[in-house]
């Protein structure tokens, strides 16, 4: 079972993925924690029954934020996938959704990044990582404060390192 870390501690993952529409069918919405994709999230949420609170969205790193935006201050929990290290664009996606549509809930990287991009994920807004097993919790832990400074604006700091100088 993978391991998460939320706002640098391991929490328990609550939450439950569902991958395609036929699980979707199977599932009763109604009770526990569930991940859906998009599609099938827009979707259900037109349905009655459901507990919003309890429904989180999975975004694939093509996602379009524009057809997300009616629902995402009403979100507990947005997984940004990362479907190889090299692919940036959960970065992008995690910082504008932090910054331009002002998202306040769980934000968490799922799938193929690596340690070395946690420091750098956790400034663009990403507050839970959703970790490997073979992973070394302490390791990752520290990983997360990697730099001490950081000269740039991102989400975790709005000024650049000039400004904050006085």
């Amino acid at each position: 079972m993978p391991k998460l870390i939320k706002n640098g501690e391991v929490i328990d993952n609550q939450w439950s993925l569902i991958r395609d529409a036929e699980e979707l069918t199977n599932t009763d919405l109604s009770s526990g924690y569930w991940v859906l994709p998009f599609d099938a999230f827009s979707s259900v949420k037109n349905g009655s029954g459901n507990n919003s609170e309890k429904i989180g969205v999975w975004l694939s790193s093509d996602a379009n934020l524009e057809s997300l935006s009616p629902y995402i201050q009403q979100l507990p929990l947005i997984c940004i996938d990362f479907p190889a290290f090299v692919d940036g664009r959960g970065f992008s996606i995690a910082r504008t959704l932090k910054e331009h549509y002002e998202y306040a809930g769980e934000l968490r990287a799922t799938g193929h990044f690596i340690q070395d991009q946690m420091h750098y994920l956790h400034r663009c807004g990403i507050d839970t990582f959703d970790i490997p097993d073979d992973w070394s919790v302490d390791s990752v832990l520290q990983s997360l404060n990697d730099f001490s400074i950081s000269y740039q604006a991102a989400v975790d700091e709005p000024q650049p390192l000039f400004r904050r100088r006085n």
